[in-house]
């Protein structure tokens, strides 16, 4: 009992600790309780405010610090509006707190998330003890995956519309070239021309419904050893063909240090001549498009080595491609060809991507566009 007497005195006779208004914790009697308080409070990731009664700082940690940019000293000591006006919300008792912070370093600024308690003792408010973190990747992240979710879904919509489309136009197309090969539609020069119209156009639809779902679903490549300079060749075989009525020259070029390499190289086959097809046809139509054409405008395919990358380029002298809508050439939907879909670029950068590849694009108004496919080994 004297013994307990006698803690009870010495503990009576102790000053009451001492804050000092830049320490992170209050002056402490016992420094190795001080020590391991600090310790922890600059462990903590999250930042920790504490104020009194009237929202003035008298504890910091690190971690609030480097939240707000500032030294712990000029967090301590002044009221939380003073740091910023935004953070008065945070003087009010909640879980889950946000506030937006303009901030130069961020054009769309910073999201803090916070959460805040009223420190009682004997049941009257001594201040408020505040945990928070800077969650704008998180909130980003969360945008981001609400996006994707919603274009999965509008994907999945559009594919399954496609579908149907595609049912009804198959026969509309079958029909028609039944009719188109009856005697009395050929002998008719009017209706004959009315039903190739109606063929053309389940065409010119048909190629839309390829490249909505082509953009509506990434699908499985195929990836084998494949002949890239064949594969090229029947491209630009096939490209000819088609624009037998207004034909551009156009030229495969296969440069020496592809001309082995690119006989086994590996990727999708049927991919890569989506692409390239795609490629060329683009650079045919831009010179078809040219008012000044001439004999000497064309295109040109060329194959070629780099370090680990197969380059495929597609050159053409066409009408070349305004600055300004070069940022737009991948975006869904864009196009300033009358009946273009605005997919087909679309489709081609995801293609590249999935093979791990880039496309790359040069283009001069007035003078002509190259456009380059790399692939890795």
């Amino acid at each position: 009992m004297a013994s307990d007497e006698r803690l009870k005195t010495h503990i009576d006779a102790q000053p009451p600790p001492q804050r000092s208004k830049h320490d992170s914790v209050p002056a402490a009697v016992d420094p190795v309780a001080r020590d391991i308080a600090d310790l922890v409070l600059g462990a903590i990731p999250s930042g920790i405010l504490v104020t009194d009664p009237e929202g003035i700082v008298t504890l910091a940690n690190p971690a609030a610090a480097g939240i707000f940019g500032a030294w712990l000293t000029t967090l301590t000591g002044r009221h939380i509006t003073q740091i910023r006006g935004e953070l008065e919300a945070m003087l009010w008792p909640t879980d889950k707190g946000e506030i937006l912070l303009l901030d130069t370093s961020s054009p769309s600024g910073r999201v803090i998330g916070f959460t805040s308690r009223t420190l009682l003792r004997n049941g009257k408010p001594e201040g408020s003890v505040i945990i928070f973190s800077d969650i704008t990747d998180h909130k980003a992240e969360q945008t981001a995956v609400a996006h994707r979710r919603r274009l999965a879904d509008i994907g999945q919509l559009v594919a399954t519309m496609a579908h149907e489309i595609r049912n009804p136009l198959a026969a509309i197309n079958s029909l028609g070239r039944l009719l188109q090969q009856e005697e009395a539609i050929t002998r008719d020069s009017e209706t004959h021309l009315i039903v190739s119209k109606i063929l053309d156009e389940t065409r010119r639809i048909s190629r839309l419904v390829d490249d909505i779902l082509g953009f509506s679903r990434e699908r499985a490549l195929n990836l084998v050893q494949a002949n890239v300079v064949e594969l090229l060749e029947t491209v630009v075989g096939d490209m000819r063909v088609r624009m037998a009525d207004d034909p551009v020259p156009l030229t495969l070029l296969v440069d020496e240090s592809a001309r082995e390499d690119g006989r086994h190289w590996r990727l999708d086959a049927e991919a890569g001549r989506q692409v390239v097809g795609n490629l060329v046809r683009n650079a045919v139509q831009a010179v078809q498009a040219r008012e000044d054409r001439a004999p000497q405008h064309a295109v040109r395919v060329r194959l070629s080595r780099e370090g680990n990358l197969l380059r495929i380029a597609v050159e053409d002298d066409g009408t070349g491609i305004p600055e300004a809508n070069l940022p737009r050439l991948t975006e869904p939907f864009f196009t300033t060809r009358v009946g273009g879909t605005g997919l087909g670029m679309v489709v081609a950068e995801r293609l590249i991507a999935q093979h791990g590849g880039r496309l790359e694009v040069r283009s001069q108004e007035g003078v002509g566009t190259t456009m380059s496919v790399l692939l890795p080994a």
